[in-house]
């Protein structure tokens, strides 16, 4: 399995993130198949992220919290789980769904630190023909003087919220210095430079990544100048994903 993307069709529901009952559980032998429900809530560590599957029960979504799911994929039959055909296909959709979740605002959100986690069934699942993905929601951070990745907690009285630029601290987007790898991090966090500005590349089609990024230097430094620290922009994939725009970061003293 590859490195796990962090780290954007129609819109996802967008239902209160409460407790949600629906139709009997669908079950092959005595193993639950049945597909997540799209608005469900879950607590993992940043290791259990990273794994292909979760078994762990949902929990309401007023208790904490740091997941919600924004979609679930459904497949006419099984698929291949081990294929990367498979895999770069749920991401993709994984990423847009931040996008619907909320109300399409591509630039905003990635302004921010929210991001995808997917799973597929566990092992058990698959071998009783559990034929779906489910796509997360969650926000990253980074903790303590290590700097080590996390997952931040969600809301419990309401929807994971974005609102408009400048984005509040606990959401916005930041990343470390040099010590730290340039890692991302909300701004709530010690950090070296925050993004500030968004801009989309013109066109549809990908331009391949040198001219992306000769592009993106030059529009981030003529935008921020000499607080101009540096940049993420698209990749291919990312791209194909809906997360077109590249990101200019201001040095900071935070």
């Amino acid at each position: 399995m590859k490195l796990r993307l962090g780290a954007a069709v129609l819109t996802a529901a967008l239902i209160p993130l409460t407790a949600l009952t629906g139709a009997a559980p669908a079950r092959a032998g005595t193993v639950d198949v049945t597909p997540p429900e799209v608005g469900s809530c879950h607590q993992l560590t940043w290791h259990q992220v990273a794994g292909q599957s979760d078994a762990r029960p949902s929990v309401p979504c007023t208790d904490e919290h740091d997941l919600v799911t924004t979609r679930v994929i459904t497949f006419d039959t099984a698929p291949d789980w081990t294929s990367d055909e498979l895999y770069y296909r749920v991401a993709r959709q994984c990423y847009r769904s931040i996008n619907d979740f909320f109300g399409g605002d591509a630039k905003d959100v990635q302004l921010s630190t929210y991001s995808t986690w997917f799973f597929y069934p566990t092992a058990a699942q698959q071998e009783a023909g559990a034929a779906w993905a489910r796509c997360d929601l969650g926000l990253h951070t980074t903790t303590g003087r290590a700097h080590r990745d996390a997952l931040k907690q969600l809301p419990t009285d309401g929807q994971p919220t974005l609102g408009t630029a400048p984005l509040d601290d606990s959401i916005a987007r930041c990343r470390l210095g040099g010590g730290g790898d340039f890692a991302v991090t909300t701004c709530d966090h010690a950090h070296r430079f925050r993004a500030v500005r968004a801009f989309r590349f013109p066109g549809a089609t990908y331009p391949g990544l040198k001219r992306i990024t000769h592009w993106s230097v030059h529009r981030c430094d003529h935008a921020l100048g000499d607080d101009f620290g540096y940049f993420d922009a698209p990749t291919k994939f990312l791209w194909s994903a809906h997360r077109r725009f590249t990101i200019c970061f201001t040095r900071t003293r935070s």
